[in-house]
């Protein structure tokens, strides 16, 4: 069998040019056109989880303390 890769089409928010997508995962992919950024490196840092998860955690424990329907 002759498998051929699959590339996946991107669209850019921009100006709308349509193209595909390198094989590569996890990398930064830009339009050819205006340099806009299609697909971000997947993941999130530390620097930028750990501040969403105590955020959640101190209104999840503000939430359970004071019921806004008793």
């Amino acid at each position: 069998m002759n498998q051929q890769p699959a590339h996946s089409a991107l669209a850019c928010h921009e100006c709308d040019l349509l193209q595909t997508a390198p094989a590569a995962a996890g990398q930064a992919v830009c339009c050819c056109r205006c340099g806009c950024q299609l697909r971000p490196r997947p993941g999130y840092p530390p620097a930028t989880s750990l501040p969403l998860v105590l955020a959640g955690l101190l209104v999840f424990i503000l939430a359970n303390v004071f019921p806004v329907v008793g």
